[in-house]
């Protein structure tokens, strides 16, 4: 138990965990020359899976800096090192939640011989509420990795992008090609405005497949071309009933983003995509 503890540690954040980090410039050119390491934590048996999935996410996809793989052991010497940055999960309460719920994400931070709390956040994927059985979170992984590597990018590529803002608006412009493509959402992970074929044609005029959460892995593993699908961080599944819910839209081939907004989870605004997410997806302008 010690050693989970110690790899998820509880930040007690602001809210720009629960959107998307903008580093300093100096950071961001500091990262493009470390080695990351990538944390597994064999001793976490109740996220096997999950790290499974990490370690052959990272194989696959990770290209922006040379990499490891290191047991928490190994962290707790290297942490100290210079040259260094950091991937891996990551337990989160924000800072204006009165509930103190707990997130899972999978971070990317910058190497320092500060804290581990203050580290240079460089990227997060938001995962999974924590406590949520790995099944119907763990297949979308591959992606997440993808998604934080290619934030990366953008910032690298868009240095003019210094402020959230900024980002957003960029982000916003992927919308435009939504209408070319099919987007498949999990039934769960609907709210309950949003839970039919019919309620969603009412705002979002693009082919829209409701499917399992089994269905959905499948498609991710095996995407067909021009699909696009939600991923959604919420507490279904868990005890909990209050927090945030985080979602997005991104492409089920390159995890491109299309799609990224949050809400604060109460009577007018349950768990889980909305019929007005919708009506922003169909906005092209």
């Amino acid at each position: 138990m010690k050693n989970i503890i110690f790899v998820l540690f509880i930040a007690v954040c602001s809210s720009s965990f629960a959107q998307m980090p903008v580093p300093k410039q100096a950071d961001l050119n500091s990262f493009l020359k470390t080695t990351t390491l990538v944390i597994i934590d064999e001793n976490n048996t109740e996220m096997m899976e999950f790290y499974e999935s990490l370690k052959a996410s990272v194989e696959k996809y990770w290209k922006i800096t040379p990499y490891e793989f290191i047991s928490l052991e190994d962290f707790d010497v290297r942490k100290k090192e210079k040259n260094n940055s950091y991937l891996m999960l990551t337990e989160i309460s924000m800072q204006a939640d009165d509930a103190m719920v707990k997130y899972n994400f999978i971070s990317l931070l910058l190497g320092s011989t500060r804290t581990l709390q203050t580290m240079p956040e460089l990227a997060n994927a938001p995962l999974s509420y924590y406590g949520l059985e790995e099944e119907t979170f763990v297949f979308k992984v591959p992606a997440l990795v993808m998604s934080i590597q290619n934030h990366i990018n953008v910032l690298k590529d868009n240095p003019n992008l210094d402020s959230d803002k900024k980002l957003m608006l960029f982000y916003h412009k992927n919308i435009a090609a939504i209408k070319g493509m099919v987007l498949y959402v999990a039934q769960p992970d609907l709210a309950p405005d949003a839970n039919t074929a019919d309620k969603i044609k009412t705002v979002y005029p693009y082919e829209c497949k409701i499917i399992s959460y089994e269905e959905l892995s499948n498609m991710v593993k095996n995407p067909p071309a021009n699909a696009i699908f939600l991923h959604k961080m919420g507490p279904a599944g868990t005890k909990n009933k209050t927090g945030r819910c985080t979602k997005m839209v991104m492409g089920a081939s390159d995890a491109k983003l299309y799609y990224f907004d949050y809400h604060d989870i109460n009577d007018k605004n349950p768990d889980g995509f909305m019929l007005k997410d919708f009506k922003k997806l169909s906005k092209n302008d």
